[in-house]
């Protein structure tokens, strides 16, 4: 079964603008499912993820930000920081 994927406007920040993969046909993005999926066994992480994102919004997607998943070279990176402790990432 082929899906369309859209990607969805969900915040436009002072220097970033948040955007999630929205599969047409559903009625939440894939941002949204991950927030009603885990707010409530891991209130803490996702208060922890949206508050870093807010920053994120406000300063800019500067590195310091976000942890390195891969290697530095090929850019991955996930929320948060090395510096916060939590068991969900994005």
């Amino acid at each position: 079964m082929n899906r369309n994927l859209l990607i969805e406007l969900l915040e436009d920040g002072e220097r970033v603008s948040l955007y999630s993969p929205h599969f047409e046909g559903e009625e939440y993005s894939e941002f949204e499912k991950f927030l009603l999926t885990y707010k409530d066994d891991y209130p803490d992480d996702v208060r922890q993820l949206v508050y870093r994102l807010d920053i994120i919004k406000r300063d800019g997607a500067a590195d310091r930000h976000f942890r390195y998943e891969g290697t530095r070279r090929d850019r991955v990176m996930a929320l948060p920081s090395h510096m916060e402790t939590t068991s969900l990432r994005l």
